[in-house]
């Protein structure tokens, strides 16, 4: 019984993460803006390819990021 409350805990947690009252207006797309931002020093980006995903586990934020490129950016020679 303590293990189902403590998922049902949990996932109502994780629902409230994800609810976009519970974040600044924008958030989201302020930190899916910074990533593309960073990402985009080193890769040529498919647009709008980029996803961010904010979970509640465990007693911490859980971000995953996943971003599709076509390419590698040339950054200039390397040092080997």
């Amino acid at each position: 019984m303590k293990k189902l409350v403590k998922d049902m805990v949990l996932r109502t947690r994780n629902i409230l993460i994800s609810d976009k009252t519970m974040a600044p207006e924008g958030f989201e797309q302020m930190i899916k803006s910074d990533c593309n931002a960073l990402l985009e020093n080193y890769f040529e980006l498919c647009p709008s390819a980029t996803e961010i995903q904010i979970e509640f586990k465990d007693g911490f934020y859980e971000i995953t990021v996943t971003a599709k490129a076509f390419q590698v950016r040339n950054c200039g020679k390397s040092a080997l």
